[in-house]
């Protein structure tokens, strides 16, 4: 009888659960605003096996020294492994996405849980899909729907279960773990960057997946006169470029001597330490936010006022503020630049005298 309730109840804290997330997309910030809510499923079910269930090598690189995740297995060894078999799975960040539905139930599983689609609904008139559990998100309600709605997810695998053990959780056990060999690499970079004769270090990002991703991020000219004037307005800081080996772009010469760059490689746990050691973060809406969020790294954000309620940082508790553009800014990016500008030096001043 026992285990009969706590199938159908979604199991218990002391249950051993096997729980696992899809996630499809390849892009740093997917890979953390779910982070709270693989911490949480581990926390309130701690003899679960929790396994991640990924296409794309991301997840894997940013989360494989968080020894909490039993797995990070990608989606064919799940489908080639005969024998594996899951009590939960949960499709994340794809719920209007077809393609992501279909391949979730071909993974053996009890249950299958996903956010309920609105755009499924008015645009494909699906209102039930067979085999899986859609649970209606309270978007209106959040802040941060991407975030809060996987946490509604785990939530959904007993409901009772998560109200009463949640507020006990400690976040801070799930900050992103890095290697000495991380610690070195950045170790030397800033070594190189004579970053010790400053006071504070301030990452600055102007990239959101690529500068061609129109009316997402001011262009890269704007971002280096930005960071050209906080470097005159700042001489006791150093600003460093956070470059990346895709970036395609050609850094003019500095003229301030407290300008400089940051650029990886391949591994992003050096650039997880890299902005572990950043006093403040300045960046447009992408994945450095998120992890500076988890690292609860200060941050000024620029972001798209349509974005703002699903992907804005903040949710880690950390200092964070954003500088929202509106629909058609682009006629008018030299104005915004003034704005973000006006908004960073407050922000220096106010968050790092």
């Amino acid at each position: 009888m026992r285990f009969w309730n706590n199938f159908i109840c979604g199991g218990g804290g002391d249950f051993p659960l096997k729980i696992a997330f899809y996630l499809l997309c390849a892009r740093i910030g997917d890979a953390m605003v779910i982070l709270k809510s693989l911490y949480a499923a581990k926390f309130l079910y701690p003899k679960a096996t929790l396994s991640l269930i990924v296409k794309f090598n991301t997840s894997k690189n940013l989360f494989r020294n968080m020894e909490w995740i039993d797995e990070i297995v990608s989606f064919d060894e799940v489908l080639q492994d005969k024998t594996r078999k899951f009590d939960v799975v949960l499709l994340l960040l794809q719920h209007d996405n077809l393609k992501a539905i279909w391949e979730v139930k071909r993974i053996p599983t009890k249950r299958i849980l996903t956010t309920f689609s609105k755009n499924l609904l008015l645009h494909k008139r699906m209102l039930f899909i067979p085999q899986v559990e859609q649970v209606i998100n309270p978007y209106w309600r959040q802040n941060r729907a991407f975030m809060e709605g996987s946490l509604n997810l785990v939530r959904a695998i007993n409901k009772k279960h998560f109200d009463k053990e949640i507020p006990k959780i400690d976040y801070s056990k799930a900050l992103l773990k890095r290697e000495e060999e991380n610690i070195i690499f950045v170790d030397s970079i800033l070594e190189k960057l004579e970053a010790c004769k400053y006071a504070k270090i301030i990452g600055v990002n102007p990239f959101c997946v690529t500068l061609k991703n129109a009316g997402k991020n001011f262009s890269f000219s704007t971002w280096f006169r930005i960071a050209e004037n906080l470097a005159k307005e700042f001489p006791q800081f150093l600003f460093i470029f956070m470059d990346y080996p895709k970036s395609g772009v050609q850094f003019p010469k500095m003229e301030q001597e407290n300008l400089k760059i940051f650029k990886n490689n391949q591994d992003l746990l050096n650039l997880v330490e890299f902005i572990s050691r950043l006093d403040c973060l300045l960046s447009s809406n992408t994945g450095n936010v998120h992890i500076a969020d988890n690292l609860k790294i200060p941050t000024l954000e620029l972001i798209r006022e349509s974005a703002q309620n699903r992907w804005q940082g903040g949710g880690w508790g950390g200092i964070y503020e954003d500088v929202i553009v509106p629909t058609s800014w682009q006629t008018r990016e030299k104005e915004f630049a003034e704005i973000f500008l006006q908004r960073a030096k407050d922000f220096l001043i106010q968050n790092l005298a």
